[in-house]
């Protein structure tokens, strides 16, 4: 059964994400074709706040793909495999035995009270709610070891995808920047380190995609504000035709993301990829990781089924979030200049670029070294800091790789003792 709280013809964010297209062939998915498919060749250039400074990834590996249309063929996957669909309920109930969740009760939506509830009863609930968790936050076994995310590991995004009102100062504004129609601009470091304001005027010049996120902390504009600034300052820039904005947790996956009866996935599993909190293809992966590790089980939310999804998932996916992750809160310190110092001198490479966009990570050759060293070596005080982040990152890799292989309470916690001392964090297991 698939149950969402909206109508499914508006179920699931409603914007365009960029997706390497490696991710939909781990996932085991047919990658999109168009309309689903609105960009695939799409040259992507992050440039300073103030202009100065500029790289260029002529061939971006992420698909600009229509989520809305994703999450519609998701549903007709579903349907075909004779899926029961439940639009426009919400979760009213949790039954719980020996605290794993047998059974769970939902209403209509907006209804009055004394609606009567449909039960549904299940070896395995899956909940892939958003950050809030609406079915972990009634499993205590889980949720106790589910901490909120904090204000500075929330990313306040918006995109969306607006008509083109004036072709002529749509051209002027490509020629400006040195852009042709179909490139991406991404200002960096405008709102804070961790902070971009994206521009693409399609190649057909009727439509434009923007895209903005901040730190959620109180200190920068939302994701939406900064769209605003856009369109003002950008009057050429029209109505817009659709979109979507949210908050999106940015920190590394929790710790322990499974119980008995229940199997967190996407945000709710804090599964986004940290470096420019991007979620599709991650969530993607992580349910067919799911998909694989519980198969084989007589009972797929057993101890032991559950066990292996959570164990498969953060030493796949738990090694390359983390990792991104210290380089995210390193660029959360920065300032605009030295957002452009690290351009301008290179410390931000083309393989380390590239890989940021391919959510893989970095595969650097000889010469990639070589040209790290020459740009530290201009910068000494911004590779003095960054050194520990990157020093981490291996070890890091290393811990999630060694992820506890049994289910074991002790071995678990003392796992995440070892990881929160790497990320200088409380442990999320209590």
């Amino acid at each position: 059964a698939l149950v969402d709280e909206r109508p499914f013809e508006s179920a699931g964010a409603r914007r365009v994400n960029g997706v390497p297209g490696w991710m939909f062939d781990r996932a085991g998915l047919a990658r999109p074709v168009p309309p689903e498919l609105r960009s695939d060749d799409r040259p992507y250039t992050m440039c300073a706040a103030d202009g100065s400074a500029r790289i260029s990834a002529d061939d971006n590996p992420a698909l600009g793909v229509d989520i809305r249309l994703l999450v519609q063929r998701l549903h007709q996957l579903c349907l075909a495999e004779g899926v029961t669909q439940f639009e426009r309920m919400k979760l009213c109930g949790v039954e719980l035995e020996a605290g794993r969740p047998c059974r769970i009760e939902i209403k209509p939506a907006g209804d009055q009270m004394g609606t009567e509830a449909t039960t549904l009863g299940a070896d395995l609930f899956v909940d892939a709610s958003g950050m809030n968790g609406v079915l972990r936050r009634q499993v205590p076994s889980l949720n106790d070891s589910c901490p909120s995310p904090s204000r500075k590991d929330i990313c306040s995004a918006a995109q969306e995808v607006c008509a083109v009102d004036d072709r002529e100062a749509a051209e002027q504004f490509l020629e400006k920047n040195g852009l042709r129609a179909g490139e991406t601009l991404s200002t960096a470091g405008l709102n804070g380190g961790f902070s971009i304001a994206t521009i693409c005027v399609e190649r057909d010049f009727k439509h434009v995609d923007l895209l903005a996120g901040a730190i959620a902390d109180g200190r920068w504009p939302s994701g939406s504000r900064i769209i605003s600034d856009i369109k003002e300052r950008e009057p050429w820039i029209g109505e817009r035709e659709f979109g979507g904005s949210g908050a999106i947790p940015i920190r590394r996956p929790y710790d322990r993301f499974s119980a008995p009866g229940i199997a967190l996935l996407g945000d709710a599993a804090c599964q986004v990829f940290p470096a420019h909190a991007s979620g599709t293809g991650v969530g993607l992966i992580a349910a067919q990781i799911l998909a694989e590790n519980v198969a084989g089980y007589s009972d797929p939310g057993s101890t032991e089924a559950t066990s292996a999804y959570l164990v498969k998932a953060q030493r796949e996916l738990g090694c390359l979030l983390a990792s991104y992750d210290l380089f995210r809160r390193f660029s959360q310190s920065l300032s605009a200049a030295e957002v452009e110092r690290m351009l301008s001198t290179g410390l931000i490479n083309r393989a380390g670029y590239r890989a940021g966009l391919e959510q893989q990570l970095p595969r650097f050759r000889l010469r990639d070294y070589i040209q790290l060293l020459g740009a530290a070596l201009r910068s000494p005080g911004l590779s003095i800091r960054m050194l520990p982040s990157l020093a981490k990152m291996p070890l890091v890799r290393l811990v999630y790789r060694r992820y506890p292989a049994e289910p074991s309470v002790r071995r678990t916690r003392r796992w995440s003792r070892i990881a929160a001392l790497l990320f200088r964090v409380r442990p999320d297991l209590p």
